[in-house]
This record gives structure tokens, sequence and C-alpha cells, in this order.
């Protein structure tokens, strides 16, 4: 078996101050012996370490650019392209995986080999065989969406872009939602329609998640059960700088730790928010739960009033309010 490791497990294993000098970096020891300095002669890239006796603690920041700083990952993120090679087809998160598996002379797993048990501990399981589906396009017919109360300012708002499609079977027009891995794989679809509710065989939601587009600094990440509450949501309450997350109806331990993967790899700002929009019903709270434990103390709980977000936007607009 390929061994599957987190962000925090590499965090603790590589030293940021051994993967510079392995890249090129030179220790500058007239700069400083307390916080290392490390410089890289060629592109004039000059880093200073902070923690430097604690691997897992270890952090970095750039005296020329206030932005460039954060853990081991961020060091790495920030140089794609430049330092390390930015492979095409992989996702920010799949190119930062590649960078530290290959520094630690690793074969990167393959996807969908893993998944985490409820110990949190990373067991195998055979491959499964998902086909993107036939009839997949760009979203031209959002008919269903208007159906749900979707508008088009929230379909065609920048955090949906490329996350909608059409799925044409038996010639209607049905609405698909790709889920992805931490690496931004597509691992499954959920299709949607009046009288459709169906996830194409193979898909994997024991890690696979949707989700809308990162924002440039991260401030809040919406957390629902489906693409279509997320829809809602953002219709009723959205703001700037947001990130909507749908589990399909189910919450796993390797959807919660493809979550943290990726926010691990945002730019995340100091006050981020981790709001739980789920139903308010009996399993809402048993998710609610499980976010709480994974992200203790940082959990704001948002329930809708009625059974789901999509509801209470179907109600304002009958109403003619806003919620």
């Amino acid at each position: 078996m390929n061994q599957f490791k987190s962000f925090q497990d590499f965090r603790n294993e590589i030293s940021i101050i051994e993967l510079a000098l392995s890249v090129g970096y030179k220790l500058r020891k007239k700069d400083g012996i307390k916080w290392p300095v490390l410089k890289d002669e060629v592109s004039g890239d000059k880093i200073i370490i902070v923690n430097p006796q604690s691997i897992s603690n270890q952090g970095y920041f750039n005296p020329q650019d206030l932005k460039d700083k954060g853990t081991l990952i961020n060091f790495v993120k920030n140089r794609l392209g430049s330092i390390f090679p930015y492979l095409n087809g992989k996702s920010e998160a799949g190119n930062i995986n590649a960078v530290l598996y290959n520094y630690q002379c690793l074969p990167t797993p393959k996807k969908d080999l893993f998944k985490i048990d409820a110990n949190n501990l990373v067991i195998e399981y055979s491959e499964k065989e998902f086909h993107i589906p036939d009839g997949l396009s760009e979203l031209k017919d959002p008919t269903y969406l208007y159906f749900r109360g979707i508008q088009s300012q929230t379909i065609n708002n920048y955090f949906f872009k490329k996350k909608i499609f059409n799925v044409k079977s038996n010639e209607y027009n049905n609405i698909g939602f790709p889920y992805y891995n931490a690496f931004g794989d597509t691992v499954g679809f959920e299709l949607r329609n009046k009288q459709l509710r169906h996830v194409i065989e193979g898909t994997d939601r024991s890690f696979g998640i949707w989700h809308s587009n990162l924002p440039q600094i991260l401030e809040s990440v919406i957390l629902t059960e489906s693409p279509i509450d997320a829809l809602s949501y953002h219709q009723l309450k959205g703001k700037k700088n947001s990130w909507y997350v749908s589990f399909g109806g189910s919450v796993t331990f390797g959807q919660l730790k493809t979550v943290k993967t990726i926010i691990a790899c945002a730019n995340v700002s100091p006050e981020l928010k981790i709001i739980c929009a789920v139903d308010n019903d009996e399993m809402g709270r048993i998710y609610t739960q499980k976010f709480n434990e994974t992200f203790p103390g940082k959990i704001i709980e948002d329930f809708p009033r009625s059974k789901d977000y999509n509801e209470d936007l179907k109600k304002s607009q009958i109403r003619g309010i806003k919620i």
C-alpha cells in the first residue's frame, strides 16, 4: 500500500531549513543565529525561520514580502513554478504533495486507495472505478436551479464558476455537481433534477466533497449538506471571501480531512470563521458534533429557520423578504 500523508504529517517530518537547503538556499550565518536566515542566490529569495528547533511548529517569513509567510506548506505553495516545479493537470494541493513526496523519495499514492476510519487511522480499500458521465457540458440550461429559487446572479458568481454543469440524459438537461478530493481530482458526480437525485456509480463520498472556488483571502468556510443548500445560503447571506462546502448528505472523517487539507493550502485570514449551515434536524446536530470535533472551538452554528436553507430561500421569495 502506498502511504498517504497529510500536510501535518509532512510538517512533523520535514524541516523548512532542510528542504530549502536541498533546492539551493544557503544559510547566512552572519545574518542571524537565533532565527536562521536562508537565501537563494539565483532568485534572490530570502527567508527567516521561526521556531527552528521545533520541526512541527516551524515557520518562516519573507522580510521583502509580508504576505509570504507561514508553515512548510506555505513555503512550497508560494514557490510553485519558481523554486519548485508546477505540474499541469494537478491542483495546487496536488503540486504541493508532489514536491513533498519527491523530497522524501516516496511514490505519490494513487488517488482513492486510502480512507480514514473512525479513529482517524488510514486504512486501505480497493480503488473505485469512476468515469466522467456521458453528456457532460458547461452549464447552459439552469432550469432546475431556477425551479429551486436559485437566481442567475448566484449561479454566475465567481464562487461557482466551473463548479456546476449540465449532464444530458434522455433529452433532459440535468444539473451536475462534481465531487473533488484534496488533490483537486474529480472523484464523483451528483445529478439533480425535478424527479432525479442520483450519484454516479463509483463516486467516492468517503473523501470527495463538492466545493466552490477558493477566494484570494479565505475569511469564511460554509459547511452544508448539499450544493443546493450552499447556493441558497450564498443567495441569502453570502459575503465576500467565503468558501462553500457540501458533503452530499453525509459527513465522513475522510471528507473532513479533505476540507482541512484544502484550508491548509489557502491564504487564510487570522479571523477565519467556520460556519455550520446544515439542516435544522437531528442529523444536522450529529454533523455539527463532527464539525466541532474536527475544528474544536471554531464552529459557528447558523441553522436555517426551516428544515434547510433552500426552504428558507423559497419562503423568503414568497414573502418578498430577505432573511
